[in-house]
Order: C-alpha cells, then sequence, then structure tokens
C-alpha cells in the first residue's frame, strides 16, 4: 500500500514542471559557475542514477553541489553499504542454507557487487582481478 509507506520509500513520480520550476529558481538565485554545476549533477543525476525528471531531483542536485559535498556522501555510502559487503568473510550457506536467511542474503548481494566491479573495469580499461 502506497499510503502505508513513508514518504522517503515511495517511488518518486515523473513531474517534468516540478523539475524545470525547481531548477530555475535554483539557479536564479546562484552564480553562474554554481548554476553550471547544478545542471551538470542533475543530469548525471538523470544519465548515470536514472533518477526521473522531478524537483526531488533537483534537490539532491542543490544538496550535492557544495564542493566536497559529493565526495563525503560518496564516501558515506561506500561506507555504509560497500565496505560491510566486501569487508569482513562472507561464506557460501550452502545448499542446506535458507534461500532467504541473512548469510545466503549477504553472500548474493556480495556476488553482485564483485560481479559489477569487474564489469566496471574490464569498461574502463582497469586492473582486472
Amino acid at each position: 500500500d502506497q499510503d502505508m509507506m513513508p514518504a522517503s520509500s515511495r517511488a518518486l513520480e515523473v513531474d517534468p514542471e516540478a523539475h524545470w520550476t525547481a531548477l530555475i529558481a535554483a539557479e536564479r538565485a546562484l552564480p553562474r559557475y554554481s548554476a553550471d554545476r547544478l545542471r551538470s549533477i542533475d543530469s548525471a543525476l538523470d544519465k548515470d542514477a536514472l533518477w526521473p525528471t522531478c524537483g526531488a531531483r533537483v534537490a539532491l542536485a542543490q544538496r550535492l553541489r557544495p564542493r566536497g559535498a559529493l565526495r563525503k556522501r560518496c564516501e558515506r555510502q561506500f561506507d555504509e553499504v560497500l565496505l560491510p559487503l566486501i569487508g569482513g568473510k562472507v561464506k557460501d550457506p550452502g545448499p542446506s542454507g535458507e534461500a532467504n536467511s541473512s548469510a545466503s542474503i549477504l553472500f548474493q548481494a556480495r556476488q553482485l557487487l564483485e560481479g559489477c566491479a569487474q564489469a566496471w573495469l574490464a569498461a574502463v580499461g582497469g586492473p582486472e582481478q
């Protein structure tokens, strides 16, 4: 039920008008260089992060615009999400392990992460492991 979910967990709706209005309002309040950076981050959120065209995308771009904000957010995401998957030993729960057990889910997530990392390294010409 969408009504029972917190707003932060609901899917974002495409709203080009709200996006355009928020982007123009934000750009007017910024110097040219900062406005260009805002547009660049907004574009990256569209193309690379697959965010829908909506006002929330502009709000996130505004939070990521200040110097160091994007780096800090990436570091926090890495520390909270990726590091636990790659940092410790994760054992294959084996055929007797429950499909929905936390060990099984962690193992599958780590396999996915490693596969994506290898594909990305191959695409950018990085070192193979």
